[in-house]
């Protein structure tokens, strides 16, 4: 807010994990997301899951757009515009980006060990080398 000051419009994203979204087992038992570019049939009648017509997870978005209003309560960005989305971090930060028509992506980065990065990976390295919006990561 002080680099781009009052007359900016905001957009808080908060992405999810959804029980939905496609997952791999590593050796380790850890759960990972996949994110390999393949399409799954749309779910039908998942328990615990409410789907909408594109088979998109309508409570974890949900429960991410709660989650997006609370970080912009608490970055004192009261007339931010809150959005809430479940899957691949990255592609949901891109797809809001464009269906918005931002001017610049702020990404929060921290520290992680090489070992984490490599189940988990880095949602703001994804987003600098995927973006054709300019990217700001701050640590």
């Amino acid at each position: 807010h002080e680099l781009f000051g009052d007359a900016a419009e905001y957009f808080v994203t908060n992405v999810g994990f959804s029980p939905l979204t496609p997952t791999c087992t590593s050796g380790w038992g850890i759960a990972t997301p996949v994110t390999m570019p393949f399409t799954l049939p749309k779910p039908i009648g998942i328990v615990g899951a409410d789907v909408d017509a594109a088979g998109q997870d309508v409570e974890g978005q949900d429960v991410a757009q709660q989650r997006a209003t609370e970080v912009a309560d608490q970055a004192a960005l009261h007339d931010a515009h809150p959005l809430g989305d479940t899957g691949d971090p990255a592609v949901a930060i891109l797809d809001a980006a464009h269906e918005h028509g931002v001017d610049v992506i702020v990404v929060g980065s921290h520290h992680t060990h090489w070992f984490d990065r490599l189940l988990t990976g880095s949602v703001s390295r994804e987003l600098l080398r995927g973006s054709d919006v300019p990217v700001l990561v701050v640590p």
